[in-house]
């Protein structure tokens, strides 16, 4: 009896010369322990790199199985089973997506090795946006990864996202895990010794949130940092994001534009009795600031002048999305905060970066650019403040990945 039992591209090698796969599975099924598991991978016939001509795989069934027969095999097993979808394969991946948490909007780098020999029949990382919209995405994904157990199922893994493309001291493999309640616990590993200092910051940024949101609306979520990882819960109460989506799919404009007045008043609490705020903040240039331009770069003329009388905030949660913010009753709690600034930022910069992600990374939210604008002028960010943030943005993926992209390349 085993512990582990691992299949590594051997089902559909076998299938026609020993048995197929669902005799296999419950033939090995035997010999798993009670709380053993069982890990299976395989590539999928119907990939959307095969379907776009890679020659690597074909169509021949010998060359891979389908999900419906996976599933079908592991259920004539009489084994669970979670399914993992990596991206874009196995060997070099960024992704490892679940049935749970499929691609959101993620920019998925084509499967197909450089300088393959191939038959272009049409793109593959447009089959493979059109599946994701159409709920498809599993059925087109370039490999499958199952774990499968004959009792209690284990803490389940929904998410895993390895980001390779940053700078070294940034590279952190992010794992999202589902809790008994329907919430998540979301853990942050070093890809490597230059960054562990990264992962650690990450939970001392959530001791400086706890303390500078004391006492208003604004809870945080605390975070654990233990052998070399930081582990943070995330609430199973309703999102920020989930109830604008709501008001929008109800048409309910004014309560939408009202909810995104609260994200904005809940953040900016402590700063509206702060000496700072009081005093407009005039006299502030966030350009002189040695940290501010090592991250974002420096403003010219007089564009710090867009951002006197703004709030800033003692800690600035600068890549927080309306999905990190949960909420129930009265309470609101902050559930992630992995890049944050001790300096001073321009809150509306913040405000400008949740705004843009929850309409760009789901486009038919907003499909004619309307009600981004709309939202953007509601809070008076105007074309020279997005100029300037275009510019914000591009210095600040350069910090992060440690190579230089224009703001053109991020929008795509």
């Amino acid at each position: 009896m085993y512990d582990v039992i691992l299949l590594r591209y051997v089902l559909f090698h076998q299938r026609d010369q020993v048995m197929d796969e669902r005799k296999c599975l419950r033939l090995l099924a035997r010999h798993l322990l009670p709380e053993g598991r069982m890990y299976v991978m395989e590539n999928n016939r119907f990939a959307a790199r095969t379907m776009a001509g890679d020659r690597f795989d074909g169509l021949e069934k010998e060359r891979g199985l389908s999900r419906k027969e996976l599933v079908e095999a592991f259920r004539f097993a009489e084994l669970k089973m979670t399914m993992y979808y990596p991206h874009p394969f196995m060997e070099d991946m960024d992704y490892l997506f679940s049935d749970r948490r499929l691609p959101q909007g993620e920019t998925l780098r084509s499967a197909i090795r450089e300088g393959t020999a191939r038959m272009e029949f049409f793109s593959e990382g447009e089959l493979l946006s059109a599946a994701e919209k159409e709920g498809l995405f599993p059925s087109f994904a370039n490999q499958f990864l199952c774990e499968a157990w004959r009792q209690a199922a284990p803490a389940r893994l929904i998410f895993r996202h390895y980001q390779m493309g940053r700078d070294r001291k940034f590279r952190i493999k992010t794992s999202v895990r589902e809790t008994a309640d329907g919430g998540h616990t979301i853990t942050y590993e070093p890809l490597g010794e230059p960054a562990a200092a990264f992962v650690r910051d990450i939970a001392d940024s959530g001791k400086i949130f706890s303390k500078v949101y004391q006492g208003y609306t604004l809870q945080i979520e605390p975070c654990v940092f233990d052998q070399g990882r930081t582990a943070m819960r995330q609430s199973p109460d309703v999102s920020v994001e989930e109830l604008l989506d709501d008001l929008l799919e109800r048409e309910e404009v004014d309560e939408f534009f009202q909810l995104l007045r609260r994200v904005s008043d809940v953040l900016t609490a402590p700063t509206r009795i702060s000496a700072l705020q009081n005093s407009g903040l005039r006299g502030v240039h966030f350009s002189d600031n040695p940290q501010f331009v090592r991250m974002f770069g420096t403003f010219f003329g007089s564009e710090d002048e867009l951002f006197y009388g703004e709030p800033v905030l003692p800690i600035s949660p600068i890549d927080a999305r309306f999905s990190d913010f949960h909420v129930r009753d009265k309470r609101w709690t902050l559930t992630r905060y992995d890049w944050a600034v001790d300096f001073p930022v321009p809150f509306s910069f913040v405000l400008y970066r949740m705004i843009y992600r929850y309409f760009a990374e789901v486009p038919h939210r907003d499909p004619e650019g309307t009600l981004t604008k709309e939202v953007y002028a509601f809070f008076h960010i105007s074309e020279r403040m997005l100029d300037v943030f275009a510019r914000m943005e591009e210095r600040f993926h350069s910090y992060v990945t440690g190579r230089a992209i224009t703001a053109e390349q991020i929008r795509a």
